[in-house]
């Protein structure tokens, strides 16, 4: 069973949540109660549990306090926080420590609690957290042996070794991916952060060898190749954007028999970045805005098909693109009105609402600032 620690400075709501939910239905146990955070930061160290749900306002020791302690001591034991306040960016603040879930007194539901409480269960797997410590520090040699490998200044004498460590053919593995933060998210998380970012690199690549091979960096070692690495590297880019608000540059190689997997890692790391970095995000991003142009597409719209947030991809599409959300997608319909003006007798009206111009003013002051004359006199 998962052992649970409750700090919360409300009895009603600890003893309401304690003795309504049935803990045994995700297998855990409620195996400690504070009312501060100092005595539930002295039961964390006592009892050591694998799920820490906590307020924020607290006497003693708030609950952004509590947390930082807490994961200064174990950097993977899954927290919850439960509070009456509504504030995203004060939660933001908390994402690199990692948040499994933000529950809202006010309005939360048994329902709602379950749910969080089942993402945690599936946390609490993913990261094998109930493994004996010789399985932890026998994964910890093989990434370290791995670490040692792609990281030597000189070629390894011995190429295999770290494969035997891990049990994979290399024959079976095909593609060597290398991330590393972009400079600008270098200061938004810290090491526990970077710890996380590895772990949702795990998750995207079920089967992948990865290991963090720098403060700021990660790879893996993939037996999906194509199409099939862009997925995963969506999926990834995803994940780090929703929990961390950050992005990673990207690099792939194939990996072949004639060079060893640190040969292709050096030549990867030589490479030079390119001016504009490709992001899947963003060209999946293009690709659906290319695809519905014709419609009256929102900013809302648009990231709730990507599932991040609004303020991230303004930045990281404005950072690709060097162009805001608006005027990119106004750029693709008067390329798609150029072509149709060009070949149609149909009104200038009809086409250019065809493409998505709503407004005939606005299209005609948009495409006089565009192109130097009016649509009739172009045509």
């Amino acid at each position: 069973m998962y052992r649970v620690l409750f700090a919360e400075d409300e009895l009603l709501v600890r003893l309401g949540l304690k003795n309504a939910i049935k803990w045994s239905d995700y297998e855990m146990e409620v195996v400690g109660e504070a009312d501060n955070g100092i005595t539930a930061l002295e039961l964390f160290e006592e009892l050591r549990p694998d799920v820490l749900i906590t307020d924020i306002k607290m006497g003693g020791m708030d609950g952004y306090e509590l947390i930082k302690r807490v994961r200064d001591i174990d950097g993977s034991c899954a927290v919850v926080i439960i509070s009456c306040l509504d504030d995203f960016e004060t939660l933001r603040r908390m994402m690199g420590y990692c948040i499994i879930g933000y529950i809202l007194k006010a309005s939360m539901t048994l329902e709602e609690i379950g749910d969080v409480l089942n993402r945690t269960r599936q946390y609490l797997v993913n990261v094998r957290r109930q493994q004996a410590v010789q399985e932890e520090n026998k994964e910890e040699q093989r990434e370290n042996a791995l670490r040692n490998y792609l990281c030597s200044d000189t070629r390894p004498e011995e190429t295999i070794r770290w494969m035997a460590d891990w049990g994979i053919p290399l024959e079976n593995l095909h593609t060597l991916i290398l991330l590393s933060l972009r400079e600008a998210d270098k200061k938004k998380i810290n090491e526990l952060g970077m710890k996380l970012a590895c772990q949702l690199l795990r998750q995207s690549f079920p089967g992948a060898v990865c290991v963090q091979t720098g403060s700021t960096c990660l790879a893996a070692i993939y037996a999906g190749e194509g199409e099939a690495a862009e997925e995963q590297l969506l999926k990834f880019d995803n994940a780090v954007s929703n929990l961390l608000d950050v992005a990673f540059r990207k690099k792939k190689g194939r990996l072949s028999r004639e060079h060893s997997v640190w040969e292709t890692y050096r030549t990867l790391q030589k490479e030079k970045e390119t001016a504009r970095e490709e992001d899947p995000l963003m060209e999946k991003a293009v690709r659906f805005m290319e695809d519905n142009h014709g419609k009256q597409i929102t900013l809302q719209e648009i990231t709730e098909y990507l599932c991040i947030s609004t303020s991230y991809f303004s930045s990281q599409f404005k950072k690709n693109t060097g162009k805001s959300f608006v005027e990119y997608l106004n750029d693709i319909r008067l390329e798609k009105v150029l072509i149709e003006l060009g070949g149609s007798r149909d009104k200038i009206a009809c086409i250019a609402e065809r493409h998505g111009f709503g407004s005939q003013e606005y299209f005609t002051r948009f495409f006089k600032k565009k192109m130097g004359i009016s649509p009739v006199k172009w045509r």
